[in-house]
């Protein structure tokens, strides 16, 4: 079994691979905003929501509100880049 270190380690290195992931999905944010006709896509929430709980039916509770909280971060991050360009 693992030492309590070696698995804190393993951890880091996904927290850091969340972070450049979130990164890379905000600057893609910042490419699309300009192209929406609105912020909100209720439609594609609950299909990127559904596809999360096909793939992971034991974690999707705790996966679940993550995502809502990214969905909720990017919107925020539209508004502002829709105010910055006047859209």
């Amino acid at each position: 079994m693992k030492k309590i270190e070696t698995l804190r380690k393993d951890i880091d290195k996904i927290d850091k691979k969340i972070v450049e992931l979130l990164s890379e999905r905000l600057e893609i944010i910042k490419h699309l905003t300009p192209l929406k006709t609105t912020i909100q896509d209720s439609g594609r929430e609950s299909n990127i929501l559904n596809r999360i709980s096909e793939v992971d039916t034991l974690n999707s509770c705790y996966i679940l509100p993550i995502f809502k909280e990214i969905f909720a971060q990017s919107k925020l991050m539209q508004k502002k880049i829709r105010e910055d360009l006047d859209l």
